[in-house]
């Protein structure tokens, strides 16, 4: 099994390093996660690696080299290498494209971001982020079903407030187990969103499952909230919480 230690013996053994990539080949994003850091770290092989992975047309392998190239802007910016950063936030932006085009969810979700940001070599453009994080979270992307749901709620990117779609968007994510949709849909049903009266019934409901979750941030949200509503957290969390 890989772990994070694997990274500093492989950039000594060219044994691990191989198990590395044929973990890589095999479809594994943690080992190609891994040959990103190590060709970082300026490993030949590792980054020849990576590189044979992009030949053969592995999308992940292609977003992995944009995150390479955007690990090393943020390395020259921190520098004070204006030019360098600019220059690998450049090719950052053409691998992340490339990506998201032959397919990898992970770099659609970075696409939409930087489009709707316009920042890190991207133009600011509203309609390419709706569609390059509509396709992410219909490829069941919960950080791109939640952050279409933000999206409609505040009538951001063009789009109009609309709390129904907003709503079946955290549900959607929600019944994938992400803690962030469960809060959001408890604040949405304690505020009585959709034009409909608060509902403290479902409220509660989402608010104890987010509770449940690992998600640190989003369970401690959902604590404070069955707290002010006078509900205890569930049995099986007090002891996490």
């Amino acid at each position: 099994r890989l772990n994070d230690g694997f990274v500093v013996y492989a950039n000594r053994s060219t044994i691990l390093l191989d198990i590395i990539n044929r973990r890589a080949k095999s479809g594994d994003a943690k080992a190609m996660g891994m040959l990103a850091d190590l060709t970082v770290a300026r490993n030949p092989k590792a980054a020849h690696y990576l590189a044979e992975l992009v030949d053969s047309g592995n999308p992940r392998a292609m977003g992995t080299v944009a995150s390479v190239f955007s690990r090393q802007a943020a390395g020259f910016e921190l520098q004070g290498k204006k030019e360098d950063a600019a220059t690998s936030r450049k090719d950052a932006a053409e691998w992340y494209q490339k990506a998201a085009f032959a397919g990898d969810v992970e770099s659609m979700v970075v696409v939409g971001f930087e489009y709707a940001s316009g920042e890190d070599g991207f133009s600011r453009i509203p309609s390419e982020a709706i569609e390059w994080m509509s396709k992410a979270a219909a490829a069941n992307n919960t950080m791109a079903m939640n952050r279409m749901a933000k999206w409609y709620q505040a009538g951001m990117q063009g789009l109009p407030k609309d709390d129904a779609t907003a709503m079946r968007f955290y549900r959607k994510s929600a019944e994938a187990d992400d803690a962030e949709a469960m809060y959001e849909l408890g604040k949405m049903y304690e505020q009585g969103k959709r034009g409909s009266a608060p509902d403290v019934g479902q409220a509660v409901s989402w608010y104890q499952k987010a509770a449940r979750n690992d998600n640190g941030g989003a369970r401690e949200h959902a604590t404070e909230a069955l707290g002010r509503l006078g509900y205890e957290v569930p049995p099986d969390r007090k002891s996490v919480v």
